[in-house]
């Protein structure tokens, strides 16, 4: 098992925000698209069974269903799991209502505190709220940290939210997949196919590696592909859990998954390059961008592998 393996909870899929750059097109509009309380507890156990070794809430906003965390964020610490909600922070409207936020979620277990803010969120959530996000995590000694999408320098960032650089886990470009799929082709910085192909970063992530986390989505499934999340070697590995093994099985035999196990994300533009050049890029602003694009045309029948997951009675 991958060193931090972890299970992501897609709570929800509505969002304070709509952003332009949302690899899941997240919105109000998609709020009836959530993971119910005990539908959370069910994977927990699961990911629990299968040897992973923490919890990530996310979404969309998974703040929306607020009440609904608590138990999870419990039953993930009783087994020992490392937890872990990533948010926008538009709940964080004043330093106190922070503070008690994050009290009462670090009562119920949570250890970790993720933020999402950038030129994009920033359009929906005022930078002070932000602020007292991070302020508030520090005074309860959360962990802590921020991800940045766009084009900007992990000193700019640190600079612009007074923060610490060392709190800055990401400043990466957008992935050109979900909402930034409508995104103009010069919005994004211009990265020659050949350094994709080569760079230890493409030709090792995902499948190749070291991407450790198996992503449940609204609506009762998991999923490989658009958007995944979904490690094939990390599947490969795991025992227990009855849903993780139903989508182990099926990872097994889906062609495109063995594929991205074996070659990578680099490999996958090799394949391309040889069988279909006409629909290479000239640059990829993101490895997700790569499997978007290629596995529909490499592997049309096995685009999508989704297990639909039930919830114990």
């Amino acid at each position: 098992m991958a060193e931090g393996a972890m299970l992501m909870l897609m709570v929800t899929l509505g969002c304070s925000s709509r952003c332009a750059h949302c690899c899941v097109s997240a919105g109000p509009e998609r709020a009836h698209l959530r993971l119910g309380k005990e539908e959370m507890m069910h994977y927990v156990v699961d990911a629990y069974q299968a040897g992973l070794q923490g919890v990530i809430f996310t979404g969309g906003e998974p703040t929306l269903c607020l009440e609904d965390l608590y138990e999870p964020l419990e039953l993930a610490r009783s087994f020992e799991l490392y937890t872990d909600l990533r948010t926008n922070a538009h709940w964080a409207t004043s330093k106190v209502l922070a503070y008690d936020v994050l009290d009462y979620l670090k009562a119920h277990g949570l250890q970790r505190l993720g933020l999402s803010y950038d030129g994009y969120h920033e359009q929906y959530i005022p930078q002070d709220y932000v602020q007292n996000a991070i302020i508030a995590a520090q005074e309860l000694g959360l962990q802590l940290y921020l991800d940045w999408i766009g084009f900007e320098t992990p000193e700019y960032v640190a600079e612009r939210l007074a923060v610490d650089q060392s709190v800055i886990r990401a400043v990466m470009p957008p992935a050109r997949i979900g909402a930034a799929a409508d995104l103009s082709d010069n919005y994004f910085a211009s990265i020659p196919i050949e350094d994709v192909e080569n760079n230890q970063f493409y030709s090792k992530s995902c499948g190749k590696g070291e991407a450790a986390l198996v992503t449940v989505f609204p609506g009762g499934h998991a999923s490989h592909h658009e958007c995944c999340w979904v490690n094939p070697r990390l599947l490969y590995k795991m025992k227990g859990g009855d849903w993780i093994a139903a989508l182990k099985v099926q990872s097994q035999n889906d062609p495109a998954v063995k594929f991205l196990a074996d070659y990578g994300i680099g490999g996958l533009i090799r394949k391309a390059r040889q069988e279909c050049p006409e629909r290479l890029k000239l640059y990829y602003s993101h490895q997700c961008e790569v499997c978007y694009d290629l596995l529909p045309h490499l592997f049309p029948r096995k685009v999508e592998t989704r297990v639909r997951v039930g919830v114990r009675r």
